[in-house]
């Protein structure tokens, strides 16, 4: 069973490993707020 923080040092690293689809991820982020928001 996996805890939190450890998912979230897994998360970061993750981010950190593909920083160079950074752009991807940002519009990724935005199109999932998006969605979030359109759910509410």
């Amino acid at each position: 069973m996996q805890e939190p923080h450890s998912v979230f040092l897994v998360t970061l690293f993750y981010l950190i490993r593909f920083s160079c689809v950074l752009p991807v991820k940002v519009l990724f982020l935005q199109m999932s707020v998006a969605v979030v928001f359109r759910m509410v």
